[in-house]
């Protein structure tokens, strides 16, 4: 009769537990491992295999079934121990050629997950799309990629993941991870994505950087794919490189490619309770050049982009248009993106959502639109952007009317350079059927083409209300063609072009010179308006109409501009002491 000791039970689950993982690699003098390859390890069917990092695995690899998959050990005895030190495992697909690296095979809704691995070495043929650094193909299920570099892949699409069309629900997880310096001759450098039962999501320390392709040089999205990301940092020196940087495409999307309704969430702040994210870095998309249109991301075909405390920055449209986003041309429903703060604190107080610094040798240095697409820009402080024509935002009825720009509550500074090298003509610009809304803006110290204004708009539609527009002696709206205006409280450098403004070039700003374009205590800007339907917070997250009692209203208690001032609030500035 088998009797139940403690010591048999400690046998048992010590049994399981050994039986529970294998380990690879040879390492003598250390311990002894269980196979000399990882295929040989995923045939066994343990649910977990360490693979040690003092060789390169040559192999390229098929899964079909759940298990974990962990690089980092210096010996046999360490991955015994479960003690990981010094880099990752390297695995090198170029043993099969036109094979990806890694493939996985299963509709079992398996769950996969890579550690501590260097994924490598697979190259395409001129057959098939091959290589490919993970192939998941038509699986689904959940896979996790953490603490991995996946590089120097090469494939037709999907240079470093790809993803076509799986039967069911596929999550892709990568977090504190690589997709670095990938290469296709077509769509997706770093990750293709294909199908709308496929969710990418990228967070914690990660970086989709240096891929090329055709099209969407870092992230090639389509077919309702939904993409989110929460990765990014300030770029500041010592910082670390993380978010959509340094992608290339030959044609368009060079940082990301949306197309057939495809969804991307941008979002650097915490959520889930605090539980996932962070408030001290934003998503990053910087450093993105494409030789097309949308430096940054490229948008068509009724796909969304929604985000919240992003830093776009650096990207470049070398010979199109859209430097930082390009809202295209849609079928069905428009493509529409939103872009403002979480009104929560963020990496850079007053400035959670930045787009700066982008360039488009055409139309659009920050964001060009057409196609009847939909833009909303709340509390997002938009600088230093360059282009022929509209060097922040272009705004155009071509492949369909009704194209409308939402802009609320918004800073517009230092775009243009009065022509030198670029165009320069207008900060923003209506072209055609098109609807223009700017609520509660401060458009100041812009260097548009002085022969041109900071406004122009061609057959358009524009309101413009409680909005202050103070860029020294620049025109500040031209018109041609038919307009349907609709003005109110407006501070403005001249009132030439819109004579119901308020005429002034003494604002009252905190310290223009260095971009601080909040009002001064003594700023006439303060109780200059009544309410214009508009967010009810400004960029610093302060509500809209507080009624300064040292200062009379004018038409009403809401500042004209982005910022609605608290600086005369003596409770407010001593924290109610």
């Amino acid at each position: 009769m088998f009797r139940v000791t403690t010591t048999s039970i400690f046998l048992i689950i010590f049994s399981s537990q050994v039986q529970a993982w294998k380990s690879v690699g040879s390492s003598p003098g250390f311990g002894t491992c269980s196979y000399s390859t990882i295929q040989d390890a995923i045939d066994s069917g343990d649910s977990e295999i360490r693979v040690l990092n003092n060789q390169t695995f040559t192999e390229n690899l098929t899964i079909t079934d759940s298990i974990d998959i962990k690089g980092g050990f210096s010996s046999c005895l360490s991955a015994q121990l479960n003690t990981q030190s010094g880099g990752n495992t390297e695995i090198d697909g170029s043993a099969s050629l036109g094979s990806a690296t890694i493939t996985i095979d299963s509709t079992s809704e398996p769950t996969i997950r890579f550690y501590n691995l260097n994924i490598t070495g697979a190259a395409d043929t001129i057959f098939v799309n091959g290589g490919h650094g993970i192939e998941i193909g038509d699986s689904n299920g959940i896979i996790e990629i953490h603490n991995s570099l996946i590089i120097g892949n090469t494939a037709e699409e999907g240079g470093g993941i790809y993803s076509a069309n799986p039967p069911g629900s596929l999550t892709v997880i990568i977090e504190d991870s690589s997709v670095f310096g990938n290469s296709v001759s077509n769509r997706g450098g770093g990750v293709f994505c294909g199908n709308a039962n496929t969710n990418v999501l990228i967070y914690g320390n990660s970086l989709v950087g240096e891929n090329s392709a055709v099209d969407g040089g870092g992230i090639y999205a389509t077919n309702g794919c939904y993409v989110e990301i929460n990765s990014g940092s300030d770029l500041q020196p010592g910082s670390d490189l993380k978010g959509i940087i340094g992608n290339t495409a030959s044609g368009n999307g060079a940082g990301i490619y949306l197309d057939l309704a495809a969804y991307l969430s941008l979002f650097g702040n915490t959520y889930g309770g605090g539980q996932y994210g962070n408030n001290t870095e934003p998503v990053t998309i910087a450093d993105n050049i494409s030789s097309n249109n949308g430096g940054g991301i490229y948008a068509i075909n009724s796909s969304t982009i929604d985000g919240s405390d992003v830093y776009i920055t650096n990207n470049v449209s070398s010979s199109g248009k859209g430097g930082a986003i390009y809202m295209g041309n849609s079928t069905t429903t428009p493509v529409t993106a939103s872009i403002s703060d979480s009104e929560s604190q963020c990496w850079n107080p007053g400035k959670c959502s930045i787009i700066s610094n982008n360039h488009a040798s055409s139309n659009g240095g920050a964001i060009y639109m057409e196609g009847s697409s939909e833009l909303t820009l709340r509390n997002t402080h938009v600088s230093g952007n360059r282009a022929t024509f509209g060097t922040a935002l272009y705004v155009s009825s071509i492949n369909g009317s009704g194209t409308s720009a939402h802009l609320d509550g918004n800073y517009f500074y230092d775009n243009g350079n009065d022509g030198s090298g670029f165009g320069d003509s207008f900060v923003i610009r209506g072209n055609g059927n098109v609807d223009i809304t700017i609520l509660h803006n401060t458009i100041a110290g812009n260097d548009a083409d002085d022969s041109r204004a900071i406004i122009g708009i061609i057959g358009s539609n524009l309101i413009l209300k409680n909005s202050i527009i103070s860029n020294g002696t620049e025109t500040v709206l031209e018109q041609n063609g038919t307009n349907t205006l609709n003005f109110s409280c407006l501070i403005v450098n001249e009132n030439i072009s819109i004579p119901s403004a308020t005429s002034s070039n003494d604002i009252g700003f905190v310290n223009s010179a260095n971009d601080d374009y909040h009002l001064n205590s003594d700023s006439f800007a303060i109780d200059f308006c009544a309410s214009a339907a508009s967010n009810n917070k400004d960029a610093d997250v302060e509500y809209r109409g507080w009624d300064d009692e040292t200062v009379p209203d004018f038409l009403g208690t809401y500042d004209a501009g982005a910022d609605e001032s608290y600086i005369n609030d003596i409770i407010f500035k001593n924290s109610f002491e």
